[in-house]
């Protein structure tokens, strides 16, 4: 593994084929002052004062993969 970029980046050409799990988190504000917050397949609100209100997991189908879509895949 070559330490010339910090963990977690992913290596060139590979965002579209192989996107993180986790990686693109992102957050809505609420008309109360709280936000909502999708990371993943995880779907978070909080309330104004930041404290977790609600956390759900969204399912998302899985469509099979033959390892032709990831260069990593078997790696």
């Amino acid at each position: 593994m070559s330490m010339d970029k910090p963990m977690g980046m992913p290596m060139a050409g590979m965002e579209k084929m192989c996107p993180p799990m986790m990686g693109n988190a992102q957050m809505v504000a609420t008309d109360e002052g709280g936000v909502i917050v999708l990371a993943g397949n995880k779907l978070s609100k909080y309330d104004a004062d930041l404290t977790l209100s609600k956390k759900v997991e969204i399912k998302m189908p899985m469509p099979p993969m033959s390892g032709k879509e990831c260069p990593m895949w078997g790696k």
